[in-house]
């Protein structure tokens, strides 16, 4: 499974925000503490706090915090929530992408790999990735 750019930027700002659970964390910090792109960043924050993942906290001495335990969080959730489609699908040699109806040579083969990293993904939480 292929996780996409923003999907491997909200899980390492999960994990940074348990590392320091019950502190503040402002975007330009967490930009700078990741190296991700501020207003990048902002659109992940956004959508994270809209998921319930994160605590935004407005003003000057405002910034997030990670609103559930992380032992509660798994990954697939964060895929989940910045997934605007499947990143892993079989793709015939013209360019179109293979389906159920019109399964490719590899199809099964892939969809048995899929499911495996699915259920790693379901089983794995925030919490195990804090170091």
């Amino acid at each position: 499974m292929i996780i996409n750019k923003t999907q491997s930027y909200a899980i390492r700002v999960l994990e940074l925000l348990a590392q320091k659970k019950d502190i503040l964390i402002s975007a330009k910090k967490i930009s700078q503490i990741l190296n991700i792109p501020y207003k990048y960043l902002t659109r992940v924050m956004t959508k994270l706090s809209e998921s319930q993942l994160v605590n935004s906290y407005r003003g000057k001495d405002g910034g997030f915090m990670i609103a559930k335990e992380p032992s509660e969080i798994k990954l697939k959730d964060i895929i989940d929530i910045f997934s605007n489609e499947s990143p892993h699908q079989c793709i015939y040699g013209d360019g179109s992408i293979c389906s159920q109806k019109t399964k490719c040579t590899l199809h099964d083969k892939w969809q048995n790999s899929k499911e495996s990293i699915n259920e790693s993904f379901l089983n794995t939480t925030i919490q195990e990735l804090v170091k």
